[in-house]
């Protein structure tokens, strides 16, 4: 990979760092983007133990961040963000993803994608038959109730699941479209506290500022069976992020 490549994720009490001697996240990255500058951040447990494991990690190819305040994903990707584009890293290739859910392996897809495309694309995780309980609510939501939110709400710009954390950034696309996102979440915070959903309103952002967009479909790795009420949450979040982007952007 030629253009430098960011590669920034949510790493929960360091547990993406501690896996194993050396972290088989992180060598799987490693392995499937060589010479990418790998950004954790940090989040829950003690502050002081975080900050010893990031101080073990810093290298050319890791320079975790630890998000003492964030209290949540949103707090936690908000952190993330502004610090890349603090460091003026935000002018590379960004990709972001989760420990657990993605497969690393799928950042050269995305970043060939992007670099083709522009913009921002999205790898929308699919669930291989045993991964998703078959006529469960999780199946509907996820084939069904998402997609056709995101699709009525943005006027066909974006249609996605509630999977969709797995995205990548154009070189100087990423600092844009966080800001825009950071306005949605802001207008959604006037009415209550956002635990979850910044990944929905950085696709909303891009959807608004009219960049392209390009859904990847990628095969999850994990079990989706999740409980009713975390799931009516996360879609009636997503529904908050919607309508404030509708208020902020006008998706012609």
């Amino acid at each position: 990979m030629s253009q430098q490549v960011v590669v920034m994720f949510p790493d929960y009490q360091g547990k993406g760092l501690k896996d194993g001697a050396e972290g088989k996240f992180l060598a799987r990255v490693r392995a499937a983007a060589p010479g990418a500058l790998m950004i954790p951040v940090l989040n829950g447990g003690e502050v002081d133990e975080l900050h010893a494991l990031a101080g073990q990690h810093r290298s050319k190819l890791c320079a975790p961040i630890v998000a003492a305040g964030a209290k949540n994903l949103v707090d936690t990707l908000t952190y993330g963000y502004g610090n890349i584009n603090y460091h003026n890293q935000s002018d590379s290739l960004v990709v972001r993803l989760d420990t657990a859910e993605h497969p690393p392996e799928f950042i050269p897809q995305l970043v060939q994608t992007v670099m083709e495309q522009g913009g921002m694309v999205i790898g929308d995780l699919m669930f291989p038959e045993g991964t998703l309980r078959s006529e469960s609510v999780d199946e509907f939501v996820h084939l069904d109730a998402f997609p056709g939110l995101y699709d009525q709400m943005t006027n066909g710009k974006v249609r996605m699941s509630c999977a969709h954390g797995y995205q990548a950034f154009a070189p100087g696309c990423c600092r844009k479209i966080f800001s825009a996102a950071w306005r949605i979440v802001e207008e959604v915070k006037k009415s209550g506290s956002v635990q979850f959903g910044f990944d929905g309103a950085m696709a909303l952002a891009a959807a608004g500022l009219g960049e392209v967009i390009t859904i990847v479909h990628v095969p999850a790795e994990t079990l989706r069976d999740r409980k009713r009420a975390k799931i009516a949450n996360q879609f009636a979040n997503a529904l908050r992020m919607c309508l404030a982007a509708r208020k902020l952007y006008t998706f012609a």
